[in-house]
């Protein structure tokens, strides 16, 4: 466990609310418009859940980068022309926690606001 674990999940964590934060923005302005989509508690939660998606998907996504670089590297085979599914075989403890730190955040967050959207 490395400071990097916890500023991904720190950037995780932005990328949830700066999402939440834009989709809820969009969810009243269609709702003033006369569309019929959830307001209030429900509407942060929805937004914190779709925020909790990406910024999860970023880092998922980032370590799937990285560990097919690595394979570039020590084979050759660059990384158009590799099985995709090798990006995620054999990565080191700090990907996986790397990986991990987003994802507990950002549930942790997400469940929060949907249990507590009513107070």
């Amino acid at each position: 466990m490395n400071r990097t674990n916890f500023m991904h999940a720190l950037y995780a964590l932005a990328i949830q609310v700066g999402v939440a934060a834009v989709q809820v923005g969009l969810l009243d302005v269609a709702f003033r418009f006369g569309f019929q989509f959830p307001t209030g508690g429900m509407a942060v939660a929805f937004g914190l859940w779709t925020g909790a998606a990406a910024g999860i998907a970023w880092f998922i996504s980032r370590e799937h980068a990285h560990r097919q670089n690595d394979i570039a590297d020590i084979t050759g085979i660059p990384v158009p022309r590799q099985n995709p599914i090798d990006g995620f075989l054999g990565w080191s403890l700090d990907a996986k926690l790397d990986a991990l730190f987003p994802f507990i955040v950002c549930s942790i967050v997400a469940i929060a606001a949907t249990v507590f959207r009513g107070l």
